[in-house]
């Protein structure tokens, strides 16, 4: 592959790392950050062809590092709804709301003390855990 197209190659895979993972981490990703996680794994020197050939011992390694390099455990949400029943809740980001699964074993604290998914308070700001899914409130 010549350099224009791995410039190319790896400006889009940063550009979909972020797109997947901002709204789980609740801040601006760079593309930057896309490319360290994968050259970390891979090695400096990987293209598409390396993706296409990852085995899940591979994928495991990404996952686990990409969940180590944008840990953030705290992160700043607003929950519009809840709905203990379907064990999800919707937060408020900029560009719309958005319904996530709240996991079986979520633990919610509210004001220091053990809450219960009902009783989180909505339309103000309150950190949240997200699994690396994006879909999922820990």
């Amino acid at each position: 592959m010549d350099e224009r197209r791995r410039v190319d190659f790896l400006a889009a895979l940063g550009d979909e790392f972020c797109t997947a993972l901002d709204p789980v981490v609740g801040l601006e990703i760079c593309s930057q950050d896309g490319y360290e996680v994968f050259a970390k794994v891979l090695g400096e020197d990987f293209g598409p062809e390396a993706l296409g050939l990852l085995n899940d011992s591979q994928i495991e390694e990404l996952r686990a590092f990409g969940c180590t390099w944008l840990e953030s455990p705290n992160i700043v949400v607003t929950f519009s709804a809840v709905d203990a029943t379907a064990k999800s809740a919707t937060i408020r980001q900029e560009n719309g709301d958005a319904k996530l699964d709240v996991a079986d074993n979520a633990k919610i604290t509210i004001n220091g003390q053990p809450g219960k998914l009902a009783g989180v308070p909505l339309n103000q700001r309150t950190s949240a855990t997200f699994a690396l899914d994006g879909k999922t409130v820990l």
